[in-house]
């Protein structure tokens, strides 16, 4: 993936820590909202990257870009409906959607460690040291 465009498309997702819109045809980038430390996107950029080299389930990346100020994450773009949205327009069983993600979950966790990430007790204990 080249690095995009220097503008937002559509908005395709919100959550809690950051938006998600279209960049270009080819993928998204997750803007980071104000408040949540400009390190996480290089972070999660760097997991993401070592987990999609390792084969398993989750995005390429294309680094990290600044947006309106704010660090945005570029990840591939993976047409269809969300399982969220398949449950809310009634298409998909929320049993459905569990099952799909347990599997996922046990995926990962069959997998063999992927040389390279970081600790989780290491950030877990950072985080720890961080919180107010």
């Amino acid at each position: 993936m080249g690095r995009g465009p220097s503008s937002l498309g559509d908005l395709v997702a919100h959550g809690s820590t950051a938006d998600i819109y279209a960049w270009g045809r080819h993928a998204v980038v997750k803007v980071l909202r104000p408040g949540i430390p400009d390190g996480w996107a290089d972070r999660e950029a760097e997991v993401t990257s070592l987990v999609h080299r390792a084969g398993l389930p989750a995005p390429a990346t294309d680094g990290v870009v600044r947006v309106a100020g704010r660090p945005g994450i570029v990840f591939e773009r993976i047409e269809g409906p969300s399982l969220w949205d398949g449950i809310v327009a009634g298409d998909v069983a929320v049993e459905a959607a569990i099952d799909r993600f347990a599997g996922l979950q046990a995926e990962l966790f069959r997998a063999r460690p992927v040389p390279g990430l970081p600790s989780l007790a290491a950030r877990l204990a950072a985080k720890i040291a961080e919180a107010d």
